[in-house]
């Protein structure tokens, strides 16, 4: 997720601009809320539903 996330910021932006320290520093910090967001709702929406549907179940103790 964080690759994807990166590269793809890469490619939007271009690889021959500069930019300031803060706004360097707010696209890596914005790119890093967008990749928690994202690695979250993939867990949520298909991890998590994919172990409940198909994994086993444990014996109790």
């Amino acid at each position: 997720m964080h690759y994807t996330a990166l590269s793809t910021l890469r490619k939007a932006l271009g690889t021959h601009q500069t930019y300031s320290t803060a706004t360097g520093v707010a696209m890596l910090v914005g790119t890093a809320a967008v990749t928690v967001l994202l690695s979250w709702a993939l867990y949520a929406l298909v991890e998590a539903p994919l172990v409940r549907r198909f994994g086993r179940s444990r014996r109790r103790a």
